[in-house]
């Protein structure tokens, strides 16, 4: 798997953005253009939130892959019809464990994968910092 910084991708072609976020971090804010598989639902990722805080990682772990193996099969179909539009550019909110874990598991499986950097986050702070200067152009 590799890693690719928004500006970078703004220079490729042949790909397709997957943001595997929760529907509802989707439907807040999302890149124009991505499309949604989300590896936890909203429910699940509170859960996994709580225990990871209340409890230990290892058990946020737990939860997550308990929750994420039940939709795999889905997930990988939905993923693998996408991959004929070229490489696949992952993304979660910060460019971690999400976006991380299902670009591996890709790449492992003889995918052409990227994961986008920073996540949506970094994406969002890029914007931020260019829309000025294209004002000013």
């Amino acid at each position: 798997m590799n890693l690719i910084n928004f500006e970078r991708l703004l220079k490729e072609k042949n790909y397709t953005l997957i943001d595997v976020r929760t529907p509802k971090e989707f439907a807040e804010e999302s890149i124009p253009g991505a499309i949604n598989v989300p590896l936890l639902l909203d429910d699940e990722r509170v859960d996994v939130g709580t225990a990871y805080k209340q409890i230990s990682p290892e058990k946020a772990k737990e939860l997550g892959i308990q929750a994420i193996a039940k939709r795999l099969p889905d997930m990988f179909k939905e993923i693998q019809a996408l991959s004929s539009n070229g490489r696949l550019v992952f993304y979660c909110a910060r460019g971690g464990m999400r976006s991380g874990s299902v670009a591996a598991l890709f790449s492992v499986l003889g995918y052409n994968c990227w994961k986008l950097e920073g996540g949506y986050k970094a994406y969002r702070s890029f914007v931020l910092e260019n829309i000025p200067k294209q004002m000013k152009e």
